[in-house]
């Protein structure tokens, strides 16, 4: 199985990069292919351009068009990110609005919505939440 692992944490030497050591141990035991896009690391821009939303439900454009054939190409996805001000940390609020687009991971049909990545059988979302005692 090709597995995808969104990597966004700035920092590896972190909880999340610990997260990361442990699951690409373990899918590299499994005899599993992987593809690590470490959005800090390959400084993505999570700004969406003028240019490309106005054609956001066109064609993909240059400047994504590498991570969407990534994202087509696996079978399986593991999402590994921190919840910061209770939500997606922006560099993958902004993978997930110019990568995950109509006509890439979506289309609507018939007033439903339906993938459009049929290669995906797997998709994990580890959501961890440390909390402290109040008091």
């Amino acid at each position: 199985m090709w597995v995808y692992v969104i990597f966004a944490h700035p920092e590896k030497d972190s909880f999340c990069g610990s997260i990361l050591s442990a699951v690409l141990e373990e899918l590299a035991q499994a005899g599993h292919d992987v593809d690590v896009p470490d959005l800090y690391a390959e400084n993505f821009n999570p700004a969406l351009p003028l240019e490309e939303w106005k054609t956001y439900e066109g064609p993909v454009g240059s400047a994504i068009r590498a991570y969407v054939d990534r994202l087509k190409r696996s079978n399986g996805i593991i999402w590994i990110f921190p919840t910061w001000n209770h939500g997606l940390p922006a560099i993958l609020k902004g993978y997930v609005h110019r990568v995950w687009k109509p006509n890439v991971a979506f289309r609507i049909d018939d007033r439903r919505c339906v993938t459009s990545i049929n290669s995906i059988t797997c998709n994990s979302l580890l959501w961890l939440r440390l909390l402290e005692p109040v008091g």
